[in-house]
């Protein structure tokens, strides 16, 4: 992996959260593959799937943001580790989610994007004796809301 698929991946945060679907078009193969943290799975495909992706992942809130912490090249993919946050359109409740992805580029564009959630460590609330549930610590996959997946809207 050369520098220039570290600033592709470092641009496509940027894109994302302008929320630009003209760059994020420019920054990604009509074919992406996407997994994890989108709630979609495998190809996008059908008529313009960015755009459909980027609608899907942002519908659901009403104000969104990745904060990209690291991020490093090695055998072949490009690392990140992030964390997003977001305000429930319907709800307004602030939440925050840590994820790490692998890109793998090709000519230049993301070709494709494997995400998933990861654990810090754990919060303690005030008046609690111990650490907090994982399911406050952070949320799992499964009621992150994503509109594709049909889970928990926020």
């Amino acid at each position: 992996m050369s520098r220039q698929d570290v600033e592709i991946v470092r641009r496509s945060f940027g894109a994302w959260n302008e929320g630009d679907v003209e760059a994020i078009r420019r920054i990604y193969t009509e074919d992406v593959l996407v997994a994890g943290g989108s709630g979609l799975g495998g190809s996008l495909g059908g008529g313009d799937p960015i755009g459909r992706w980027v609608a899907d992942v942002r519908e659901p809130w009403a104000e969104v943001r990745w904060d990209l912490e690291r991020i490093f090249d090695g055998d072949g993919v490009v690392v990140g580790f992030y964390r997003v946050f977001g305000t429930g359109r319907r709800s307004g409740v602030e939440v925050a989610r840590d994820l790490a992805a692998v890109y793998r580029i090709r000519d230049g564009l993301i070709a494709s994007e494997r995400s998933t959630s990861i654990a810090r460590k754990p919060l303690r609330l005030p008046g609690c004796s111990g650490p907090t549930p994982p399911l406050i610590d952070r949320a799992p996959v499964s009621l992150w809301p994503s509109t594709s997946a049909g889970t928990l809207l926020v």
